[in-house]
């Protein structure tokens, strides 16, 4: 049984017809009539009734394609799981932060990170509040974590993360 033999009962099921399914599927309709014909050897039963108006699934034959939906379901999550992974982030990650929060929150932060995208390079820099906010504004690091300082104007990347004055500031171009 192949994968195929699947779409292509679906599809037959869909569009009420050999010839339409064969159409929408790209492939000629003998190859599909062929297919169908396979299955129907491989499991003992008949799918489809076949007619001048086109074909029809069987009772047995709903439960085929049903289980069959379920089937190409499966392998799209499949599929999906498998883009997800290929796509997965990758490449360099620099940030500064405040001694307190290099010793408190980031460990487990940035342990968990790592092991959600094993792929990104993480560059921890640890300094005080105007230092950071420096390399922020100079664009040398994505992100800092920093307490907050009246005389920065982080204004339009500015944001608080914790009730006490500590906040995360990006570099323009870093998403939110």
């Amino acid at each position: 049984m192949k994968l195929e033999h699947l779409k292509y009962i679906v599809e037959i099921n869909d569009s009420g017809s050999i010839s339409t399914a064969a159409e929408r599927m790209h492939v000629s309709q003998p190859a599909v009539s062929q297919s169908v014909k396979h299955l129907e050897d491989r499991l003992k039963v008949k799918i489809f009734k076949r007619s001048r108006n086109g074909a029809q699934p069987t009772e047995v034959g709903r439960s085929i394609i049903e289980k069959a939906r379920e089937v190409l379901r499966k392998i799209d999550e499949i599929e999906s799981i498998a883009q997800v992974q290929h796509a997965m982030l990758e490449g360099n990650l620099s940030l500064v932060a405040i001694p307190s929060m290099c010793m408190s929150l980031l460990p487990k932060t940035l342990s968990a990170f790592s092991t959600r995208f094993p792929k990104v390079k993480l560059e921890v820099i640890e300094t005080g509040t105007l230092q950071a906010a420096s390399y922020v504004e100079k664009e040398i690091v994505d992100f800092g974590i920093m307490s907050r300082r009246e005389k920065t104007d982080f204004s339009d990347r500015f944001h608080p993360k914790f009730r006490k004055p500590i906040v995360s500031v990006k570099s323009r171009d870093v998403s939110a």
